[in-house]
């Protein structure tokens, strides 16, 4: 059985209710009648429904809350301390992307003879290079000797380096 239509005085209430800024819900739960109620009462009243995400509250009313009219408006997007474009979005960091880039390709690389050379990366292929892997992990634990974990990027390390001591490169207690 449907419920009773409100009384046109309530209805005339409830019509003021929601033009004075409360919404659909909110009428209706002042006035304990479903939402659709308090729309179909503000339609017949020649009134426009509003959409759902503009709400209206007493003290904004006919205010503009654009930019730093807003109560949560933070200044808007950062621009960049280096070139002053304005970024299109918010991170943390300083720069935009372009000049990100342009700095990471002006970094100073390492020189050509702290890189390991192509003697090592051959020799880091061979059977010996990895009997002595395994051995040297076994003695250890398989844990690191600094820190004393056990991870997955486990690397030995000679005391003597490999390039200068090729005789102790295979030695264990190196």
């Amino acid at each position: 059985m449907p419920r009773p239509r409100p009384s046109p005085d309530r209805c005339a209430e409830m019509v003021k209710e929601y033009i004075r800024g409360k919404g659909l819900k909110e009428v209706g739960d002042m006035f304990s009648v479903a939402p659709l109620t308090v729309r179909r009462e503000v339609i017949a009243a020649n009134h426009v429904i509003r959409p759902k995400h503009i709400v209206l509250n007493n003290v904004w009313i006919g205010r503009n809350q654009s930019k730093e009219n807003s109560p949560t408006w933070k200044g808007g997007n950062p621009t960049c301390q280096e070139c002053g474009v304005v970024k299109s979005h918010a991170r943390k960091d300083t720069k935009c992307w372009s000049c990100e880039l342009k700095a990471r390709k002006t970094k100073p690389r390492l020189p050509v003879d702290q890189l390991r050379t192509d003697e090592s990366k051959l020799w880091r292929k061979r059977r010996e290079f990895r009997d002595w892997r395994k051995a040297v992990f076994g003695r250890d634990g398989y844990k690191c000797v600094a820190c004393h974990t056990n991870t997955r990027d486990l690397h030995p390390h000679h005391l003597d380096g490999f390039a200068n001591y090729s005789e102790k490169r295979f030695d264990v207690s190196n």
